[in-house]
């Protein structure tokens, strides 16, 4: 497993008609509003996209991979 920093910049999307905010990496909001920036473990890399493993307080329950686009990993 390789180490990497991730950066979670919010995403604009709709959601139920609505223009949303949204960071990349799910978890609650006031985990990634004091730090901008995590670092993970990279798992496997799927094109552009990695497979992450997202740090124990990051995960929720059983969900602690995510798949993130390149663009966001340093």
């Amino acid at each position: 497993m390789e180490k990497a920093i991730v950066y979670c910049p919010r995403q604009k999307i709709f959601f139920k008609n609505l223009f949303v905010e949204r960071y990349i990496v799910p978890a609650e909001e006031f985990l990634l509003s004091r730090k901008s920036k995590l670092e993970v473990n990279i798992l496997e890399v799927v094109g552009e996209k990695a497979l992450v493993l997202l740090p124990k307080r990051m995960a929720k329950g059983e969900l602690n991979t995510i798949l993130i686009d390149m663009n966001y990993i340093k």
